[in-house]
């Protein structure tokens, strides 16, 4: 049988909040609420007493909607989340704002008017004591910020007040102001507080006690009679002598089966301008508040796609090689000698082949040392002071003529010493693949112009394969990976920049905050959006103008589809973070998977090395990858020049699209289901 609950005209009170056989758990085995009972009468202050850990906030977030009962019923008698004000256990504050902006936001969110928030303002600045409304709360004291939390929570004038742990750390004579502040409101306007406290002996001004130990109600009545019913002269020693009573009744462990619980309120499915504008609001204000921060972000895309190309540098590389030339004695002729050299054919070098050549080499932006001998040369590449080194034979002059004008006649003798002998260091394979294109190709280009001078045919060295009209011209080595370079960095940054807003939030408690208010994920998701777009319109604005603009990048076809595919992308980056975030809400774990991720797109997008070149296991999962066919689209645009029907191009829009669809598609049923 329900106890009824009597006013002090012994008049039965309508209950404005009623639990009936609640449970609650998280786990299997973290029990928080175990069959409570509790009801709460309209127009009166109820006080829920009990240690850290009983209860008390999951109750309370069970009344406000933001959590569900496992199994029992919950009646709440308020028609929307606006005739509810929450206070909750954190100060749950934005630290970068001033006070009057705190209310203006939290005004903006209830659908307050401009005259409002300034009348309400002022009215809780003067009975809170707050501090000058000017000032930036992260730097009052905790008891300022508490203060200015519990103003949050009174600003809209609501009927339901649910405050936790509301007077902890403030003075006992602003206290005892709040009280009479709260006794008023209950007895002239009718509202309803539940306050949760540590300090038992405060809540002797409420009107219905209810003491609360190991997720069960020990008792629900008024201050005196509890003592009466005890007798005792406390509520302190009270409390301890009904902790004591339930010590000795066996704790009942059947826990009942999980049933579906209706919403608390009415889901709003339609966007509400004023919540919308307030989120607006919000993202302004914390612009202003950090504008190094957000120009930092502006510029990153810039500063890092610099850096990339500065990195690369040009095609030609300041590499240091080492020679021995045995053809030239010491003291006697040097490469500055002109000494002639006749063939039997009359072709005549003015100078020694291995000197012509080096000075080739020098002039490719090589810087060449001469070594005495061979040995010498050897060690110095092994000590890494040289990345190769090349040994002309004694007679190599002589002996390179001797196979040029004989071809198959020449001797062995001449044939061994007009070889160069190349002994490089591989140990870096970019390195030794351009010295070695560079040499071969070099010394070709350099007997071709060699023997041209000596009126004889080019042809006869010349490889017997040769190139045709290019299909697609070749790029510089600075462009390779770009494309897959800024690809991963566009997600990258949109995904974190929507993760880091969205953890922070959590973890500070203003997201709980702000849904209690009648905030939805949608309206959050909108306002979000409208915030990454002007952040993308400056970054992609600022690298595009200076590198395809400025510097003349190259681009084949159109920059309206390069600007639509980038835009698919940091899109992708950020539904991809509030997909993360709904599904953890650790700062640290996401942080850690969100750089997995992105490292995982870095190595199969086919930046650092070509999918074609992967090992087997991994080709796959590389061709799969949508982020590397965003790369094959960014590539067709900027270097190819194809039609957008060419599969190369549709493509990459196609796949990362699809992605921004599926994402969102899981985004609304995880906020639905939540």
């Amino acid at each position: 049988m329900e106890t009824e609950i009597l006013n002090n005209d012994s008049e039965v009170v309508q209950p404005i909040a009623k639990f009936r056989n609640a449970y609650k758990r998280y786990g299997r085995t973290s029990v928080i609420l175990r069959g409570l009972n509790m009801t709460i009468p309209t127009g009166t202050i109820y006080g829920l007493l009990g240690p850290s850990g009983c209860g008390k906030t999951t109750l309370l977030s069970c009344i406000v909607g933001r959590k569900k009962l496992d199994s029992g019923t919950l009646f709440v008698d308020v028609k929307s989340k606006l005739d509810v004000g929450y206070m909750p256990q954190e100060v749950s504050l934005y630290e970068e704002f001033q006070i009057h902006e705190i209310f203006r936001y939290f005004g903006l969110l209830t659908n307050q008017t401009e005259g409002y928030i300034k009348h309400r303002e002022k009215e809780l600045a003067e009975l809170l004591d707050l501090p000058p409304t000017n000032r930036l709360v992260c730097n009052l004291s905790g008891g300022q910020q508490r203060r200015v939390s519990m103003a949050v929570a009174l600003f809209h004038n609501p009927k339901f007040l649910i405050l936790d742990e509301p007077t902890v750390g403030l003075d006992p004579i602003l206290c005892e102001s709040i009280w009479k502040y709260f006794i008023q409101i209950t007895d002239v306007e009718h509202k309803t507080i539940i306050i949760t406290t540590h300090y038992i002996e405060e809540a002797r001004n409420s009107h219905t006690i209810g003491l609360m130990r190991s997720g069960i109600l020990l008792a629900e009545t008024s201050p005196l009679r509890l003592m009466e019913m005890n007798n005792c002269s406390s509520l302190e020693e009270a409390f301890l002598t009904l902790s004591q009573k339930q010590e000795d009744i066996p704790s009942d462990d059947n826990y009942p089966p999980a049933t579906r619980q209706p919403d608390i309120f009415k889901r709003s499915g339609r966007i509400k301008w004023h919540r919308f504008a307030a989120q607006i609001y919000k993202n302004v204000s914390w612009t202003r508040r950090n504008i190094p921060i957000t120009a930092f972000m502006i510029l990153l895309p810039f500063l890092l796609f610099t850096i990339f190309l500065a990195m690369l540098g040009k095609d030609e590389m300041d590499v240091t090689i080492g020679a021995v030339q045995d053809e030239i004695t010491p003291g006697i002729d040097d490469c500055n000698t002109s000494i002639p050299i006749k063939s039997i054919y009359g072709c005549v070098a003015e100078k020694r082949l291995s000197c012509e050549f080096i000075s080739y080499l020098r002039d490719k932006s090589y810087t060449v040392v001469m070594y005495k001998n061979l040995d010498e040369g050897i060690t110095a590449v092994r000590r890494n002071k040289a990345w190769a080194l090349l040994y002309f034979h004694k007679n190599y002059t002589e002996s390179l003529l001797e196979r040029i004008d004989r071809g198959k006649k020449a001797s062995n003798m001449s044939l061994a010493n007009s070889l160069l002998e190349v002994y490089p260091d591989n140990s870096i394979y970019y390195i030794a693949h351009r010295f070695t294109w560079d040499l071969h190709s070099g010394f070709m280009q350099f007997m071709e112009n060699f023997l041209r001078n000596c009126e004889i045919d080019d042809r006869v060295i010349k490889s017997p394969l040769t190139e045709g009209e290019e299909i697609y011209e070749s790029i510089a080595v600075r462009y390779v990976g770009l494309n897959g370079y800024i690809i991963a960095i566009l997600y990258y940054l949109a995904m974190v920049y929507t993760s880091s807003s969205m953890v922070y939030e959590k973890s500070k408690g203003l997201f709980e905050r702000t849904m209690v208010t009648g905030l939805t994920k949608l309206e959050l998701f909108s306002a979000h959006c409208v915030a990454q777009t002007l952040m993308s319109l400056c970054q992609n604005g600022i690298f595009m103008v200076i590198f395809y603009g400025y510097f003349k990048l190259p681009m084949k076809s159109g920059i309206g589809y390069l600007i639509i595919l980038i835009f698919l992308i940091e899109y992708y980056g950020m539904m991809t973070g509030f997909v993360i975030v709904e599904f953890i809400d650790e700062e640290r774990m996401v942080t850690y998977f969100g750089i997995s991720l992105v490292i995982m797109i870095f190595l199969t997008v086919g930046m650092l090395w070509p999918v074609e070149g992967m090992h087997w296991t991994i080709r796959p999962m590389s061709q799969m990858n949508p982020m590397r066919m965003a790369a094959e689209t960014y590539r067709s645009i900027t270097f190819r020049g194809l039609p957008f029907t060419n599969p190369l191009m549709y493509e990459g829009f196609l796949s990362v699209g699809s992605l921004v669809l599926i994402l969102l598609l899981v985004y609304v049923l995880k906020s639905r289901n939540d």
